[in-house]
């Protein structure tokens, strides 16, 4: 999950820390980045580069790993 936040916060511009404290109080809207993170999830092929991308191939291992 550490992994996820810090992939996020570098796409979104801010520190992990911060990322983490907004979506723990119920999201980031209008936060900085916002835009650009609605952007990219509006767009499925910018969605499936991020998903394709070996840090996240690792993280969906790792996921599935823990479900089992």
């Amino acid at each position: 999950m550490e992994h996820l936040l810090r992939m996020a916060a570098e796409k979104l511009g801010t520190d992990p820390q911060t990322l983490e404290a907004k979506l723990r109080q119920g999201g980031v809207p209008g936060g900085p980045g916002m835009e650009r993170l609605q952007q990219i999830m509006g767009d499925p092929q910018a969605v499936q580069s991020l998903l394709r991308s070996p840090q996240a191939q690792a993280l969906l291992k790792s996921l599935k790993k823990q479900q089992k």
